[in-house]
């Protein structure tokens, strides 16, 4: 089962497509909260006839999506991290599949042309990356820049002329402990965690674009879980060759 809410606004991000992926992997929904900043996309290039998405981490959820998107037509793009031997492997994969993927590292010196290039061939941008350094980080101004993709790429969506919807996928551990107690939409943050502070600090990096001069409307999602095909709680335990004292 998937949240309303969560299947709401990815009718609006990747329609059809974008729903019917996400009943396939399942995202446990208790709870499962999004917040929208959205804006104005008036004066943005409307040029580009096929749908193009760039995808920050393709990870389970990344790749996954990736995957259901080139089928439905769409122009696929993202990145792996580093340039280990199973990521290098991972990459060759998705573009034999017509997928292009490419290598960031956030803390490394490059200066991402590759990158760059695709955002700004990009209607729609997702991002699955967690924050990369919870003990210190790059300020924007506000103190929040802790989000790596944001610290190195900024500008270069800011001013991406066709992009029209930005992505971020957070946790619902930036609500912290509830005692059991409802989640909604309405509900405080109150993280605990070095790890669940610097997520709400990459959320308000993120939707601080729907308040900046390019007016991007941002999608933040806050999952509680994810589960599908080869991750789940019964996956875990067959892992562990049955004993629950290794899960």
């Amino acid at each position: 089962m998937i949240s309303h809410i969560l299947l709401v606004l990815l009718n609006i991000a990747f329609s059809t497509q974008g729903l019917n992926f996400f009943r396939k992997l399942r995202i446990a929904s208790s709870p499962c909260l999004s917040l929208s900043a959205s804006s104005s996309i008036t004066g943005r290039s409307t040029e580009v006839a096929k749908k193009s998405v760039f995808i920050f981490g393709l990870g389970y959820v990344g790749t996954a999506l990736a995957y259901h998107l080139k089928a439905a037509g769409w122009n696929v793009s993202g990145t792996v991290t580093g340039k280990s031997s199973r990521s290098i492997y991972k990459a060759s994969e998705l573009r034999k599949k017509g997928i292009l993927a490419l290598y960031f590292d956030p803390k490394s010196d490059s200066d991402w042309k590759d990158i760059k290039q695709q955002i700004n061939k990009s209607t729609h941008l997702l991002s699955t990356i967690p924050p990369i350094d919870f003990e210190s980080s790059s300020d924007d101004g506000n103190g929040n820049e802790i989000d790596g993709v944001l610290r190195v790429f900024r500008d270069t969506i800011q001013t991406a002329s066709h992009l029209h919807w930005i992505g971020y996928l957070s946790s619902t551990g930036v609500y912290g402990e509830c005692n059991g107690a409802w989640i909604t939409e309405n509900t405080p943050v109150k993280p605990i965690t070095t790890k669940s502070i610097a997520r709400v600090q990459a959320e308000r990096s993120w939707l601080s674009l729907a308040t900046s001069p390019s007016s991007l409307p941002v999608y933040i999602f806050r999952l509680a879980g994810v589960y599908g095909p080869g991750r789940s709680a019964l996956e875990t335990v067959k892992k562990a060759g049955g004993d629950l004292r290794l899960c």
